[in-house]
């Protein structure tokens, strides 16, 4: 079989042709035994992906993120790797994305500010990767990058399998419910005024509703389209984020997967500055400004305030019993104690890792038995309420 290959060699210039091997594996081996690094491979004559345009997805990112660090690593000129990365991604805008990034790395400017230019790197993404070219560790920085965007990824796409099924039964029960208010409850109705039968009142009142949402739907349409698109927007909102955060955490099950991620996200960012030499204040705030969450940030910033005027961060922490759990608070007294506070961190980080898979998981066999049974309970109240005046007014007619 031939494979059509491009690599770079030990020198950065790049090289790119054809090779013919038994298998895929076999030809990688063999190019890296000539001292070259390989950054695409394919089979001569299969089809590949084709373009398309889309939305950059979390997804695109991290591949990027990934394939930079192996580049990096492999001390493949900056130019060169974004280029090269530039022709393997599929999704036409991400392309362009990096289309630009390349041209402005060749003009000179960091990898920091041409990402910069983007909204598709967050703040947090933007700093990590300038603290790498600052340090002359960017190799570790995307490393760290790549590991976090997975983890991220891998929780959403666990999130939404968890969220599927009871969406799906959420909708069926909901056109269960507009089916029997349209079509069945109207015709039930018509036998009781038929007949000259006085309706019960749950009839009655279910029977207004119907007549409501028939004459209405429309209207109804257009309202729940603004109220969902409104929502929406005020979530995104720093009140509608603290609102979120406050109802999310009463509900038990959910508020501890919530928390364990935010906590996640503080122990890594945490664990990598200060690995990066950065001051314990200044990482603090560079972690609030990336959490996306404004509980959290106010808190922070808060505690970097206070580390700013000498006092432990352990003892800052401890003012915010509600977010930060005596595990984290002892993680701090103990780092801090030893002089070892990057490793501890990082070693609790994998902890709540584990967590939160547990969590997640949990979550997951909760809530789909918890939402079938209300769905349940209402839907059978349903139709126990239609069934009883059904066979009130078969009895009615069979009395005449």
């Amino acid at each position: 079989m031939k494979f059509n290959y491009k690599s770079f060699d030990k020198d950065g210039n790049f090289k790119e042709g054809t090779i013919e091997t038994a298998s895929k594996e076999s030809a990688v081996i063999a190019l890296q035994n000539q001292g070259l690094i390989v950054t695409f491979i394919s089979q001569v004559g299969t089809n590949t992906k084709l373009p398309y345009f889309g939305k950059i997805s979390l997804k695109d990112v991290v591949f990027f993120t990934r394939e930079l660090h192996f580049l990096v690593q492999a001390r493949i000129p900056l130019d060169a790797a974004v280029k090269t990365l530039s022709e393997q991604v599929t999704n036409i805008k991400f392309r362009k994305v990096l289309d630009d990034i390349y041209q402005d790395v060749v003009a000179g400017i960091s990898l920091s500010k041409a990402l910069g230019k983007h909204s598709i790197f967050s703040t947090y993404y933007i700093k990590m990767v300038q603290i790498g070219e600052v340090s002359g560790s960017l190799d570790e920085a995307t490393e760290y990058l790549a590991t976090h965007l997975e983890n991220q990824n891998k929780f959403l796409s666990k999130l939404i399998q968890t969220l599927i099924y009871p969406v799906i039964v959420l909708c069926v029960f909901l056109a269960t419910m507009i089916t029997l208010f349209v079509t069945v409850i109207p015709r039930v109705a018509k036998i009781f005024t038929e007949n000259d039968i006085p309706m019960p009142v749950i009839t009655r009142v279910f029977n207004s509703f119907s007549g409501f949402l028939i004459h209405n739907w429309m209207y109804l349409v257009i309202f729940f389209t603004a109220l969902i698109y409104s929502a929406i927007g005020y979530f995104k909102t720093r009140e509608g984020k603290i609102f979120l955060f406050n109802f999310l955490d009463k509900i038990p099950i959910v508020n501890d997967a919530v928390k364990t991620t935010y906590l996640l996200r503080f122990l890594e960012s945490m664990s990598f500055l200060i690995k990066g030499g950065l001051p314990i204040p200044e990482s603090l705030n560079i972690v609030a400004t990336s959490v996306d969450n404004p509980v959290f940030e106010d808190a922070l910033k808060t505690i970097a305030e206070e580390t700013k005027k000498g006092s432990p961060v352990s003892s800052a922490l401890k003012a915010f019993p509600n977010i930060f759990t005596p595990l984290v608070i002892q993680s701090f007294i103990t780092g801090e104690k030893t002089g070892k506070l990057r490793e501890i961190l990082f070693s609790i980080s994998n902890f709540y890792l584990q967590e939160l898979e547990v969590k997640t998981s949990t979550l997951s066999e909760n809530i789909q038995p918890i939402l079938i049974v209300i769905l349940a309970a209402g839907l059978g109240f349903l139709e126990v309420s239609l069934l009883v005046p059904i066979l009130n007014l078969t009895k009615a007619v069979q009395s005449f």
